[in-house]
């Protein structure tokens, strides 16, 4: 496959780090893709796993294929390291273990043809490995925002949920982006953050960005394989330091007098996932201590809420979600809690619940009013 013009439409960026099983499927969903109008910039952050061959492999048969090999530095630095070299007007990222509808770069190629806008965001599909997906939107409306609508909408849009929201998705890999402003954006994170990470950059963007349209379309598929979540306390807590100090910085800068709210809710988000003495002790462990409890939900929060019980004894009676909700009828419990942070799922789940025989006052789960009490 040939590509000879000195200036692309898009260039898209796969950090690799031992992703040897799934990273054929990702790398030919971008090859295969109907708008051939692209490089493929692969940097293969010091893979052990033959990542990085398959690699070369691949650059051999598409010369819109560049592979750069480092030594492990973090998904951070070989996004960075991605754009630094991208020649393309925009950037699309794409993560090794995923992979990405086979017109996406066609689709999002004639949004930016018909709309004057620096970032374009989009929906994804989330898969398991059985087969089972779930679609998944931003909760802002369609339409093209300028910056200060942005800030406005998402103001509007967390105060007039009960739970946890995505205005838009704080992952990189549902957002095209002109090169100029990720490269911005990207360049003012600290490396050293390595969860949450995504989201940092995200708000910077949101900063950088004079105007952003928002489409419903999936176009992305995210694989949740399931594998369990390693934590080191001492490493998360530091963590959420610097990612907490990073969003200041980044507020403290920016001066838009409307972000704090939306900064408070990302830093909600990432506490949940990181911090055991903040979020899951104030807000979570008080509602289910000394009760049987399931979890409704599979996905990262709820591994990461199962870790938390066990460490403080608190017995976990099943973990479902819509796919077997139908053993609800079999578990002995007290609480069901609903283990998902989009605010749009939590409705949907509450009421599979109570369709599902499940007493609403028996249902938990994350409120905004956490927002006020920060």
């Amino acid at each position: 496959m040939k590509c000879l013009k000195n200036e692309i439409e898009f260039s898209v960026i796969i950090p690799v780090y031992n992703a040897r099983e799934y990273l054929q499927e990702c790398l030919e969903s971008v090859i295969k893709q109907t708008y051939v109008d692209f490089e493929l910039i692969i940097i293969d952050d010091g893979s052990t796993d033959g990542s990085g061959e398959l690699c070369d492999d691949f650059a051999e048969i598409d010369d819109r294929i560049k592979v750069i090999h480092q030594k492990n530095q973090g998904l951070l630095n070989a996004r960075k390291k991605g754009v630094n070299n991208a020649r393309g007007k925009n950037v699309i990222f794409v993560d090794a273990d995923d992979w990405i509808n086979k017109n996406e770069l066609e689709i999002i190629a004639k949004y930016f043809k018909n709309n004057d806008v620096d970032m374009i965001e989009f929906g994804l599909w989330k898969n398991y490995n059985n087969g089972f997906e779930v679609e998944r939107v931003s909760d802002l409306k369609s339409g093209k925002y300028n910056r200060n609508d942005l800030w406005n909408a998402f103001d509007g849009c967390i105060d007039d949920k009960t739970c946890f929201v995505q205005p838009i998705f704080l992952s990189l890999c549902t957002k095209a982006i002109k090169t100029s402003i990720i490269r911005n954006a990207l360049h003012k994170i600290d490396e050293r953050i390595v969860i949450g990470e995504d989201a940092c950059v995200t708000f910077a963007l949101l900063h950088e960005i004079s105007s952003m349209l928002v489409i419903q379309e999936c176009l992305y598929h995210y694989r949740e394989n399931n594998k369990s979540l390693l934590h080191d306390d001492n490493k998360d807590k530091e963590n959420y330091n610097l990612f907490r100090k990073q969003l200041s910085m980044l507020q403290e800068e920016y001066q838009e007098p409307q972000d704090i709210k939306y900064m408070n809710y990302i830093s909600l988000l990432e506490a949940c996932l990181q911090e055991d003495d903040y979020v899951i002790s104030k807000y979570i462990i008080p509602f289910i201590y000394n009760k049987k409890v399931v979890l409704f939900g599979k996905g990262v929060f709820s591994k990461f809420l199962q870790r938390i019980c066990k460490s403080n004894d608190i017995k976990i009676k099943g973990v479902i979600d819509s796919e077997d909700i139908q053993r609800i009828g079999e578990l002995d419990f007290d609480i069901v809690f609903i283990a998902i942070t989009i605010s749009s799922f939590v409705d949907k789940a509450r009421n599979t619940l109570i369709e599902h025989g499940v007493h609403k006052n028996k249902i938990k789960y994350i409120t905004i009013d956490m927002f006020n009490q920060l």
